[in-house]
Formats: structure tokens, sequence, C-alpha cells
């Protein structure tokens, strides 16, 4: 059951985001937003940019949302592996802009020594990365 949790967690995020209007999901950033998704794919480690999950954010979606951190706006959320979903996520802040990307990685399978944050966030937005992942 512990590992069912994440999944239907994301399964009711998705609902409530159709049902508020959200339809644009982290594999869209990519075609829609190129420059937003190169800012991301500049702070991911080069040993996770083979892991579509991870560099391309193309997992287990939830959509995405906006937040304001620092005067900027930024897309926000979280991607996980699929099947995979309750040990193996990835959090990112990604400005609108193309401006900066932060990432926080939290996985049993690619990171067995703990967390690994891509890029160098401050404590506000390491505190939104890190709030965004559903397992500690």
């Amino acid at each position: 059951m512990r590992r069912a949790l994440p999944f239907v967690i994301l399964i009711v995020l998705g609902m409530l985001g159709s049902i508020a209007g959200a339809d644009e999901y982290p594999s869209a950033l990519l075609k829609k937003h190129p420059s937003a998704f190169k800012a991301y794919s500049k702070v991911v480690p080069v040993r996770f940019r083979k892991v579509a999950w991870i560099y391309r954010l193309q997992g287990t979606e939830t959509p995405v949302s906006q937040v304001d951190l620092g005067g900027n706006s930024f897309y926000y959320g979280m991607v996980c592996q699929p099947h995979e979903c309750g040990d193996n996520e990835v959090a990112y802040l990604i400005a609108v802009d193309g401006s900066a990307a932060y990432g926080l990685l939290r996985s049993s399978n690619y990171a067995k020594s703990g967390d690994v944050m891509f890029g160098a966030p401050d404590d506000a937005a390491r505190k939104l990365l890190e709030g965004q992942l559903t397992h500690p």
C-alpha cells in the first residue's frame, strides 16, 4: 500500500489540475517553452541525461504549476519514474523566461547516497523543491 499511495496522490492531483484548467504537463515544456526547458537541461548532471524521466521530464507527470519566487515566475512540479514512483522522483523549478532552473532528485535507483540537487537554489527554492516530493 505504501508504494501505491504516491501513485494515488498523482492521480488525484492530476484530476484536480484538470478541473482547474491546467493542461500543461512537464514533458510539453520541451516543445512549448524551449528556452525554459533549455535552462533545466543545463543544470541536470551529465550522469542523468540519458534517463528520460529525469532529463526530459518524461515520466509519470502531474500538471505544471506556476509559482512566483524572488520576483520571477517559475514552472513548478514533479515527475516520477514510471512503475517506480514511490522511491524515484524529481522536482523542478524552471523560470518561465529561461533565466534559471533547479531540480531535486530523490531516487533509490539513481541517487542511493541521498538527494541530488541540480543548480544552486536559494533556501526558498530548496524548500519548494523538497515540498514537492512525496517521500522522505
